[in-house]
């Protein structure tokens, strides 16, 4: 393919629904960026709860993510905006990425694998949320099983031919408020263990990476077989 086609075909991806998605999720990257570099001259403590809370959520998944911020002694609307940003984050690269995989129109080899295992999960739950139609995709993305968060969630809604922009709101507005769900109730949790024994909430921490790392890797061996 020579300079100009490649050069035509990205910009006819940028001009799609999904270049535009792909875009607001480079650009909440970007502002994360400043907004870290600005909270780390005023309180570098502070900033770094927030860099090790968006670390471990995207290794514990969404109840571990919000438990630890819990952890780190941060309010719930901090809690709540960073778990939130994660998700949208991972939605907005993720899901333009895996549509421009599926058509075949531009793939990212280091992310070929991971895109593979997602889309097998959605292709197995597929059928049965389609049967339910928006309220099955919705519940799906909001409970807080294995495998049914926000980037499962607006693969199967792009299965399902929802309109791109109508699958984000469907797929985030679900894991928006599973957060505030989950906030509210960890936080009980939370005081319930510390009143036991301060060492608990750091124990759990470390289950939960366990737990997660196990499933990834059980999932890494299932999909090389």
């Amino acid at each position: 393919m020579s300079v100009i086609e490649k050069s035509g075909l990205y910009k006819s991806l940028w001009a799609r629904a999904e270049g535009h998605i792909l875009g607001v999720g480079i650009g909440l990257i970007l502002m994360y960026v400043v907004w870290t570099g600005l909270s780390w001259m005023r309180s570098a403590e502070y900033c770094q709860k927030i860099l090790s809370l968006t670390a471990t959520r995207f290794v514990v998944g969404r109840p571990g993510g919000v438990y630890f911020g819990h952890v780190l002694g941060l309010n719930y609307g901090t809690n709540i905006s960073v778990n939130m940003f994660v998700d949208a984050v991972a939605v907005f690269l993720l899901y333009p990425l895996f549509v421009f995989s599926i058509e075949h129109i531009f793939i990212l080899r280091s992310l070929k694998n991971f895109i593979g295992r997602v889309h097998k999960m959605a292709q197995a739950n597929y059928k049965i949320i389609k049967t339910y139609g928006l309220p099955g995709l919705f519940l799906f993305v909001l409970f807080p099983l294995w495998g049914t968060g926000p980037v499962v969630g607006c693969m199967i809604g792009f299965m399902m031919e929802l309109r791109p922009w109508f699958n984000m709101s469907i797929v985030l507005g679900a894991t928006f408020l599973a957060i505030i769900i989950w906030t509210v109730i960890l936080a009980e949790f939370h005081m319930r263990l510390l009143a036991y024994s301060p060492y608990m909430p750091m124990i759990m921490i470390g289950v939960l990476f366990v737990i997660a790392i196990g499933v990834h890797l059980v999932r890494g061996m299932r999909h090389k077989n």
